[in-house]
């Protein structure tokens, strides 16, 4: 049986090589495309290569040039691939009232119409085998507005229509499509944050950034037997940050202070424990639910208050 071959962008460092490693870890061929990092990804293609027995390339492609990406599309036609994992991105972070066009279109191409550019190619070959994967490495941004992502965001978000419109379009052809949005992830691409590290890490549910090969299991999964069903799906893998609404500290801090406003000499300690100790950005559900009772009891303790028959229980 011939081993399948998969084509990753972006594969030489960081995420993308944890996601070549765990491709030929799961038995398939790799052939992966690389910008500048030379180096590194001739390194990476020969030891694995060298370990696994399966054939694992290194391909020169900067996504950003569009005759070389053109020229790349048209090789491709005329090769059979099962799956692409299209993890090549670049940021470009600026506040929408600042944003330069000609630097939100280099990271659209980059982002977006190269990947359109490589599924067209790729899908006749994948529809004449009534077979295929496509995995694409959007953002939580696409989801959740962030300060100062305008233009990144709106790539990832026009990668997550693309996918979805394309899932349908050939979901009865075998292929499917699938949109992961992953939050932070422990790269050297956030080397330069790492000043404010901690305090993104506080705001995770989880605690922590993701590790590469996290975001790399779940791109080989997708790629495998029992993956067949799901197409379609947006896939955060972002340790709860996208399920979270927050309530930050400064809220609990007013509400005791207007309890000193209603009770001159109240201890911060009068508030209940369960307010005292939420993190910043703890779930918003539990904290109303405790800041309502807490309200409730201090309205029903004030002097000649009537209970209301909106305190009463059903």
């Amino acid at each position: 049986m011939m081993t399948k071959r998969i084509l990753v962008t972006g594969g030489a460092k960081g995420v993308g090589a944890a996601i070549v490693r765990a491709l030929v870890t799961s038995g398939f061929d790799v052939d992966f495309t690389y910008r500048s990092s030379a180096r590194a990804a001739l390194e990476l293609a020969q030891e694995l290569s060298a370990a696994s027995g399966h054939n694992v390339s290194a391909l020169e492609l900067d996504l950003s040039d569009r005759a070389g990406l053109d020229a790349f599309c048209e090789t491709l036609q005329d090769q059979t691939y099962f799956g692409l994992i299209h993890n090549a991105g670049q940021p470009y972070d600026a506040l929408a009232a600042m944003m330069a066009q000609d630097k939100a279109e280099a990271a659209m191409q980059v982002n977006f119409w190269s990947l359109t550019q490589l599924a067209k190619a790729m899908m006749r070959p994948m529809m004449r085998a009534r077979e295929g994967r496509i995995a694409v490495m959007g953002s939580v941004t696409a989801l959740q507005g962030s300060q100062g992502n305008a233009a990144y965001a709106a790539s990832k978000g026009a990668m997550l229509s693309y996918c979805r419109t394309l899932a349908v379009e050939t979901a009865k052809r075998g292929i499917t499509v699938n949109y992961l949005a992953p939050g932070f992830i422990d790269t050297d691409m956030m080397a330069p944050y790492a000043a404010y590290r901690e305090n993104m890490e506080k705001q995770i549910p989880a605690g922590r950034f993701a590790k590469p090969e996290e975001i790399a299991g779940l791109c080989a999964f997708l790629m495998s037997e029992p993956a067949a069903y799901i197409t379609g799906a947006v896939l955060p893998i972002d340790g709860g940050l996208t399920s979270m609404i927050g309530v930050h500290r400064k809220s609990l801090e007013a509400l005791f202070a207007e309890r000193r406003r209603r009770k001159p000499g109240a201890r911060r300690t009068d508030l209940p424990k369960t307010l005292l100790t939420v993190k910043p950005r703890a779930n918003v559900l539990r904290c109303a639910g405790e800041i309502r009772r807490h309200a409730r009891l201090s309205i029903e303790k004030a002097p000649g208050h009537a209970r209301s028959s909106a305190f009463r229980r059903s």
